[in-house]
């Protein structure tokens, strides 16, 4: 680097299309794991509160259970519905939040000949 001038390698059209794409390839997958840990908390709860329910009424409510013996089926069903649209709120959620990028610092700092200077910076 001499005078300021910086060289650069240059690359051809295809490298660089094929870079653009590699770009995108990575961040339109990292929108389809978005979210994944709190969806899998979300339906470990879910199967819980299911076998929570159902062992409940197997013990608590035979009668109902003998009397309505199909029962488990609305249950999971129900269950089911619930975490399949709860996971797809999530899921929305947090890939628009990966889209959007960090979200801003609420204090920065920065450093002038009169010391340090704590401020919000604007939003």
């Amino acid at each position: 680097m001499q005078g300021g001038k910086v060289e650069r390698e240059r690359i051809s059209p295809n490298e660089g299309w094929e870079s653009v794409q590699a770009t995108l390839e990575r961040s339109r997958s990292s929108m389809y794991v978005a979210g994944w840990p709190t969806i899998m908390l979300m339906w470990g709860a879910i199967v819980a509160i299911g076998f929570v329910a159902q062992f409940a009424v197997d013990t608590h409510a035979t009668g109902f259970a003998e009397d309505f013996p199909w029962f488990p089926g609305p249950l999971w069903g129900g269950l089911g519905f619930v975490g399949m649209v709860a996971s797809s709120m999530i899921g929305y959620r947090a890939s628009r939040d990966n889209a959007a990028g960090p979200p801003p610092p609420a204090w920065a700092c920065e450093y002038s000949r009169s010391g340090f200077r704590l401020w919000r910076p604007p939003s």
